[in-house]
């Protein structure tokens, strides 16, 4: 190792022990020095604050410190008095990671070991709370830009919200697509279809959003290509044909796509580098695109029945605020591409959780408060589970439509009122006079 000629060398003391340094000079002069690394073991162990404020679905850092501060130590065992609340991601050198799962208190042991043999052991608390979505900042005002990709980059208000999904949606789906759930990471990636203009729109749970305007540019593709001659799709399901097109922010409603067979086969969706297949009926098809310059290429589709083999759901639970939200019921499937003839999807109670399948996904819709179990059962018997929770939002505002109703005697009156917010599905009691 070369050093600096400053008359100063930096060490870090590793393990006890003693070590020799030797410097050396080009012309064989040197100067060696011992240094000895003395045992410091903890004698003793604390956290470096009593209790600490983790917000729901964030992550905090633990310190822990022993006494001496430069003491030994080793993280033994780390233990949670309610898993429910603050779960254990994992430890470093000298900190705990844990993850707020919902509102509470829990306590957190930490037990270390020393190189004699003997423990300590510390206590904290983690409160965890709910922060909400005060607002969300989009970073910048509009894009503009040609069909394909874009990135809209965000924030949110305060940064550690526990509220870290937002729904993302577009006033115009055939310009940018519409309709999906963004994991609060601050990044959106736009899928930019066709010229025109959108309004996009990020919004919480709590009802705070954000939104921008969104142009996108025509530009007349020169080249589309099919890269494989021939694809196999599962009936009664979808898989993706690997394409090109030039340039790479072409227009992609310049692409034109026929299908000998539509009962067979048909194009969903272009999506660079990609074109969504339908399987429907088993059999044969091909698929044609073409460019208004002429050009075209053909993929011969074979459809197929492709039974689904296992389905292992992404969450144990879907916790929803309110009624009328909706999530895509999310599962890794095996295979891949699948048909969906066979498949059930049912809910136990679908006043509480209701299943709507809209030809390519099931999603989960929330109704009055309450739990239910979502059971996805396949052409095989296998079934899987996942368990959905609607939380009581009461009614904060009600009004009749008309506040003077007048009906003859024996007859049966309707009035119409309204309530907000939207999502309340708590109780609206009504109580008549005489």
């Amino acid at each position: 190792m070369v050093i600096p000629a400053n008359g100063r060398i930096t060490f870090a003391a590793i393990a006890p022990g003693t070590t020799v340094i030797t410097l050396k000079t080009p012309k064989s002069a040197s100067a060696s020095a011992t240094v000895t690394v003395n045992d410091v073991t903890a004698e003793g162990l604390s956290f470096a604050a009593p209790e600490y404020t983790c917000s729901v679905n964030n992550i905090k850092e633990l310190k822990v410190v022993p006494q001496p501060v430069n003491g030994f130590f080793t993280i033994a065992d780390v233990d949670c008095s309610d898993e429910s609340i603050v779960s254990v991601e994992h430890t470093k050198t000298d900190a705990i990671v844990v993850k707020c799962l919902q509102e509470g208190d829990a306590v957190i042991t930490c037990t270390v070991s020393d190189r004699k043999g003997g423990t300590y052991t510390a206590e904290t608390i983690v409160h965890s709370v709910f922060k909400p979505v005060e607002g969300i900042v989009i970073d910048t005002e509009s894009i503009v830009n040609a069909s394909g990709d874009a990135s809209l980059i965000y924030h949110l208000i305060p940064e550690d919200a526990s509220e870290r999904q937002l729904i993302f949606s577009s006033s115009n789906p055939e310009v940018v697509i519409d309709d999906y759930m963004v994991d609060g990471m601050g990044i959106v990636a736009l899928n930019l279809l066709q010229e025109g203009e959108a309004v996009v729109t990020l919004t919480a749970e709590n009802g705070a959003s954000a939104s921008i305007n969104v142009t996108v540019l025509h530009v007349e593709p020169q080249m589309f290509m099919f890269l494989s001659r021939e694809v196999e799709v599962p009936a009664d399901g979808q898989d993706m044909a690997l394409i090109t097109i030039k340039p790479d922010n072409a227009s992609l409603s310049d692409v034109v796509f026929t299908s000998s067979d539509e009962e067979v086969a048909s194009v969903l969706m272009l999506i660079p580098p990609v074109v969504m297949i339908k399987g429907g009926k088993e059999g044969t098809a091909v698929i044609t695109g073409t460019l208004p310059n002429g050009m075209s290429s053909s993929v011969t589709v074979n459809v197929k029945y492709k039974e689904l083999q296992s389905a292992e759901m992404h969450f144990r639970e879907y916790t929803f605020n309110g009624k009328g939200q909706s999530e895509i019921l999310g599962f890794t499937a095996q295979p891949l591409a699948y048909s969906k003839t066979g498949v059930a999807v049912t809910s136990d109670d679908p006043e509480v959780a209701a299943i709507d399948f809209d030809g390519t996904k099931w999603n989960i819709i929330s109704g009055k408060p309450g739990s239910a179990t979502v059971t996805m059962t396949l052409p095989n018997g296998n079934a899987y589970t996942t368990k959905v929770t609607v939380n009581e939002v009461r009614a904060e505002e009600i009004a009749f439509a008309e506040e003077s109703i007048a009906i003859k005697e024996d007859e049966t009156g309707i009035a119409a009122y309204t309530y907000g917010p939207e999502n309340a599905n708590g109780e609206i009691t009504a109580t008549i006079d005489d």
